[in-house]
């Protein structure tokens, strides 16, 4: 007696493409970022991205932009950016694991603070580039970053991100 076997291949069996690999390295220690999420806050298209190093969500990487003027141009982020009305200045935060921001750096223009107020800092070096972003593909990269935090002590901070941000008050399917 001969016996036949068939065999056929379905779209769910076939192999997945392996997903890129989405890290912050800050002072040499490799952090894995487990989300993203954004918002888009005004009709500016001002928007503002968390990167979750914690499951938590504690530790982060908080990224402010303006998507019509930051997108698809690499940001020098040791200058000060011109003052304007409306449109977000370029800004990288820092949360440590406790939830506190130790660093945060902004390309608003010193004319932006107050006399008695201390002006953000800027990056001593370092360039942010951003594309598209939205739930399906938004690319990262902070390269080279050099920054002081709040107390004066000097970080190294790189970001390599590429893959989907949820959009805060989207409901998931």
């Amino acid at each position: 007696m001969a016996s036949v076997a068939l065999t056929s291949c379905s779209k769910d069996e076939q192999e997945e493409q392996p997903t890129k690999e989405n890290f912050v390295v800050l002072d040499g220690t490799k952090k894995t970022i487990h989300s993203g999420e954004y918002e888009i806050w005004d009709c500016y298209k001002n928007t503002k991205i968390d990167l979750f190093l914690s499951k938590d969500g504690k530790e982060r990487i908080l990224l402010a932009l303006n998507q019509e003027l930051h997108l698809y141009d690499e940001i020098d982020l040791t200058a000060r950016e011109t003052e304007r009305r409306a449109h977000w200045y370029w800004q990288v935060e820092y949360a440590n694991e406790k939830g506190e921001r130790t660093i945060n750096a902004s390309g608003k223009p010193e004319s932006f603070f107050e006399k008695w107020e201390k002006p953000e800092p800027v990056f001593n070096s370092g360039t942010l580039y951003y594309t598209k972003i939205n739930k399906d593909s938004t690319t990262i990269l902070l390269k080279e970053g050099q920054v002081v935090d709040k107390s004066g002590q000097l970080h190294t901070l790189t970001i390599n991100f590429e893959g989907p941000l949820k959009k805060i008050g989207e409901v998931e399917d």
